[in-house]
């Protein structure tokens, strides 16, 4: 799914385990804050109702954990190479997946960089790769996160502009793409300083 049909998915009462990948760290960023401060609410609540993971080993008892005083929990697990995973592995990670559809926690899988580019995996793998990919989209929803294309970023340059009370023309906007590139982090950077001057 792309980023804009996450979007409408985003609510208090949301199930399942969500991917995120693609190049597009910016966009990755905003949309996992939304989605922690839409499941989570009060910060004071985010010690109870949130789990950071950078591995496996824990996943199957934090999907038990109920939510203090609120609807969800949110597990966020990072930097896993899928690849790297035996099939075993693999099924069970699917399987405990598929369980968290059914319960209080939503999972968010967050991959770095373009770990994985449309059914691809961009590292070493091939064939491996490809079905691997192909048996997670079965079990989690995958949210690409890909380059934003030079028109598009040009519209949300104007938009953050305008957020910013200042006018920018959309000549002013491309011009500005051109010069400093399709990063959305640079681009931001860049607006922040443009306004602030």
């Amino acid at each position: 799914m792309l980023p804009n049909e996450f979007d409408k998915l985003i609510s208090p009462l949301m199930r399942g385990a969500y991917l995120f990948y693609g190049p597009e760290e910016y966009l990755k960023q905003y949309y996992k804050k939304k989605l922690k401060k839409t499941l989570i609410g009060d910060e004071s609540l985010e010690g109870f109702n949130y789990s950071l993971l950078s591995d496996l080993s824990e996943l199957a008892s934090q999907i038990d954990i109920l939510p203090v005083m609120n609807d969800r929990r949110l597990v966020e697990i990072t930097d896993i190479k899928f690849s790297k995973l035996s099939q075993d592995a693999l099924s069970e990670l699917c399987e405990l997946c598929a369980r968290a559809a059914s319960q209080e926690t939503v999972l968010l899988f967050y991959t770095r960089g373009d770990e994985f580019s449309g059914e691809k995996y961009s590292g070493s793998g091939g064939q491996r790769s490809k079905e691997y990919f192909k048996k997670l989209s079965q079990a989690i929803n995958t949210v690409e996160f890909a380059k934003q294309t030079p028109a598009r970023l040009s519209a949300w340059l104007g938009k953050h502009f305008a957020a910013n009370h200042v006018f920018a023309s959309p000549e002013t906007c491309a011009e500005m793409v051109e010069r400093c590139g399709t990063d959305m982090n640079t681009l931001a950077n860049e607006t922040e300083k443009l306004c602030a001057y």
